[in-house]
């Protein structure tokens, strides 16, 4: 037989003794001390996270725009210098020994340079260019219209003691 409830029977309650629901009682007290102060620790941190990569991206784009400039100044410079040069016949031009004797020591002597050429209306060209601090190479290219080719002679160099020797 199935048992039935008397009306005057209450129904049976869900009930937590006195002991866990202290011990539930203070973790939620605690549960809820740490989100209150981590929280708002957290939103704070993550905006000075923020505003210091703000701020370090803008130091690192002025210091390189600085340095680039920098850069195209000093070549500005060299290229002023080598118009005037050319342009005052200090250098002759049907020599091209000479063109790349004058190119090595402006290239030798600006280290954020390292390519320096002279080209001519026929096509042909004459450079020198930096491989690292203590290794060079010229360059003179030659333009065959006939054949639509360009002919390049490569001479290495070496940088001693000051001086260039060809290696």
């Amino acid at each position: 037989q199935q048992y039935r409830r008397r009306s005057y029977e209450q129904p049976r309650k869900f009930r937590i003794s006195l002991k866990p629901s202290l011990v539930l009682l203070t973790i939620v007290i605690a549960l809820a001390s740490s989100a209150s102060i981590h929280i708002p620790w957290m939103i704070t941190a993550t905006s000075n996270v923020r505003d210091l990569v703000a701020k370090l991206n803008q130091e690192i784009i002025q210091d390189i725009t600085g340095e680039v400039q920098t850069i195209l100044n000093g070549a500005e410079r060299i290229q002023d210098s080598i118009v005037e040069t050319m342009s005052s016949s200090a250098v002759d031009l049907e020599k091209k020994n000479r063109l790349l004797d004058y190119f090595f020591p402006l290239l030798k002597n600006n280290p954020e340079i390292t390519w320096i050429s002279y080209g001519q209306p026929n096509g042909d060209f004459y450079g020198v260019n930096r491989v690292d601090p203590y290794n060079f190479q010229s360059v003179k290219s030659y333009w065959n219209e006939e054949g639509d080719t360009a002919e390049r002679i490569f001479n290495k160099y070496v940088l001693q003691e000051g001086r260039f020797f060809k290696t």
